[in-house]
């Protein structure tokens, strides 16, 4: 009896820690659209940007990141503006190619010299 209600709990654990969109954010326009997520694993958590095609219904991840390196997104015409904490960031230029937009990366301390220097 042990046995069984110790698997029954291990088999719960795993399934309720399924790839869950947490914090989630969604930006969109007629031809896309843009959701900002983490997903918590056992050990981590991470930051995701997908895309979506709406057209296609196709959906790819352009950003991936630990957490807090990603500040902000903002979509403008068919640029996507990633707003990060480090110039190092990771992205998907082919995801770019292939939805006919761009992707901008901003980071913190560009975003502070421009804050400054309009003043």
């Amino acid at each position: 009896m042990k046995i069984i209600l110790s698997i029954s709990l291990i088999v719960f654990l795993i399934s309720s820690c399924q790839n869950k969109k947490l914090h989630l954010k969604v930006i969109e326009n007629k031809d896309v659209k843009i959701e900002i997520y983490e997903i918590s694993l056992i050990a981590s958590m991470h930051q995701y940007v997908d895309l979506t095609d709406k057209h296609w219904n196709e959906t790819t991840t352009i950003y991936k990141a630990e957490p807090d390196q990603l500040l902000d997104v903002k979509m403008r015409n068919d640029t996507i503006f990633l707003y990060t904490k480090y110039d190092d960031m990771h992205f998907y230029d082919l995801v770019a190619v292939k939805y006919d937009c761009i992707i901008q990366v901003i980071p913190e301390v560009n975003s502070n010299k421009q804050t400054h220097s309009s003043n």
